[in-house]
């Protein structure tokens, strides 16, 4: 079996990253990854959609951002993971670029920025580039250096 999902990096305009800390873990046969960690918003690519289609709805589902406040994705790239003997996991790394940078301002506020599944999730907080390699450091990163990796691409394509 193998799996594909989409991990999304947003990107306030002074360049912090959007993290949530995740409560709910991906099952993978008995274990549960990533409680604890911090990560993007993202999720599995569903049946008939493209990447862009899932990154939005993702997006949307998870942190009520909507569509219409993003111009686009950029695809950064992608990496394989083995989750066991027959199973393996692909997970894209996106950049989605907000269309206006009033949006990029507001999402410090909670009005803009939401916790819409408060049993997956503790909370979207924006998280500098420092903090990020930091949380990476000491194994608080879901991803760890792929995801750190990503954030710092869509940084340098940001200037």
């Amino acid at each position: 079996m193998v799996g594909c999902g989409v991990a999304t990096i947003i990107l306030s305009y002074d360049k912090r990253v959007v993290l949530g800390e995740r409560l709910a873990g991906h099952s993978t046969g008995s274990k549960r990854r990533g409680v604890g960690k911090y990560g993007l918003p993202g999720g599995a690519l569903e049946k008939g959609e493209t990447l862009e289609e899932c990154a939005f709805r993702e997006i949307e589902e998870e942190t009520g951002l909507e569509r219409w406040k993003f111009s686009g994705i950029k695809q950064l790239f992608a990496v394989a993971h083995k989750l066991g003997k027959d199973a393996s996991w692909v997970t894209i790394y996106v950049h989605a670029t907000l269309n206006n940078p009033h949006f990029s301002r507001g999402l410090d506020s909670d009005t803009i920025l939401k916790n819409t599944e408060p049993e997956k999730c503790a909370g979207w907080e924006l998280v500098s580039h420092i903090n990020a390699m930091s949380l990476s450091d000491k194994g608080l990163l879901f991803g760890g250096k792929d995801t750190l990796k990503a954030i710092s691409s869509a940084m340098m394509l940001r200037g």
